[in-house]
């Protein structure tokens, strides 16, 4: 998320569609949500909550099969083991504004130099993996004349625990009615069970 990042619009494989509206289940005002999301007058700033298989999945990985790791038969499952290139993929949104996005602080140095035996006896949480390990500020800076939400979004990924080493999405915060201009700071708060892998 450092050096500037900009939100930026996916490639979009058919030049006839400029982007898709994913409504889910949306409840009874529904189509008046997305009919404010169409016409304007609400800015979009949902992201897709999974991972868009290309059709040829279907082919690829037997519907009797839940095994979620990929193999040498099968591509794996969800935005963490999935080998493939999605049609769309786990998180992807679009919006009607940019953001320019950055750590609001240095990134630290030393946070591989991790004492967890330190970090547990000063945690006070009844279930350990719940102890606070470190916070990320995201500044999310809205360059465009168009109100919106952001979501930012907290990825992690090590060469720890057994292989392969998948990302995780381990923290989220939806920043709101961010105008143009302004600046908004996402808190991104990671525990120790944000860090944990389970073998076999």
């Amino acid at each position: 998320m450092g050096g500037g990042q900009i939100d930026s619009a996916p490639v979009i494989a058919n030049p006839n569609v400029n982007a898709l509206i994913w409504g889910g289940y949306s409840g009874q005002e529904g189509g008046a949500a997305l009919f404010d999301v169409i016409t304007g007058k609400t800015a979009p700033a949902g992201r897709l909550p999974l991972t868009q298989y290309p059709a040829n999945y279907v082919s690829q990985i037997p519907m009797t099969d839940m095994s979620l790791r990929p193999s040498s038969n099968l591509p794996g499952r969800t935005y963490k083991w999935y080998t493939g290139k999605p049609t769309f993929e786990f998180v992807i949104g679009l919006h009607y504004t940019r953001f320019l996005v950055n750590m609001a602080e240095p990134y630290p140095s030393t946070i591989y130099d991790i004492d967890i035996a330190g970090l547990v006896s000063k945690c006070n949480e009844a279930h350990q993996d719940r102890c606070h390990f470190h916070s990320f500020f995201v500044a999310v800076e809205n360059i465009r004349k168009l109100t919106s939400d952001y979501v930012a979004l907290d990825f992690i990924t090590g060469s720890f625990g057994p292989k392969p080493y998948p990302k995780s999405l381990v923290n989220y915060q939806r920043l709101h009615s961010i105008k143009h201009g302004e600046i908004s700071t996402a808190v991104l708060n990671l525990t120790l069970g944000s860090l944990a892998r389970i073998d076999n």
